[in-house]
């Protein structure tokens, strides 16, 4: 179900939804225009998050993100691999659950890897959820001493 982003502006998204900037180590992330942000009171679980998953990123992490593009274009023809990749998206993906609400990191095999935000919300009286997701932005490495 696609939701007119006036309608999501007005309706779904808090009014309390904040970009900050997030710095963690080297790290930084890079608020994508097209985001909603997150809520003032989540600013420190996603700090957490990236904290939680900073020491991971390493060569290795990126190496593997291209691995599996590699790896699909050598044991397939070129027709199938770009069904597959069209058809899967192959990339590293990380979640994490904080509560009601669950934080992803991708990285494709170009190397850039982003930060998303995906909650559920359930209705009290049908028992029914209403999931809500977005990508944040992109996680960078601050090259700057």
């Amino acid at each position: 179900m696609n939701v007119p982003a006036a309608v999501a502006n007005e309706y779904l998204v808090p009014r309390d939804h904040v970009k900050p900037d997030i710095k963690v180590g080297n790290y930084y992330l890079q608020w994508y225009s097209s985001s909603y942000g997150i809520p003032q009171k989540e600013v420190a679980r996603l700090k957490k998050f990236i904290a939680d998953i900073a020491p991971y990123l390493t060569t290795v992490l990126y190496e593997s993100a291209s691995a599996i593009q590699r790896c699909v274009r050598d044991k397939t023809n070129a027709k199938a691999a770009r069904l597959f990749e069209d058809a899967f998206a192959p990339r590293v993906l990380v979640t994490r659950r904080m509560e009601e609400i669950v934080y992803t990191l991708q990285m494709t095999d170009d190397g850039m890897t982003t930060i998303g935000r995906k909650e559920i919300i359930i209705s009290e009286r049908r028992k029914t959820g209403l999931a809500l997701a977005w990508e944040l932005g992109e996680l960078l490495f601050n090259r700057q001493p």
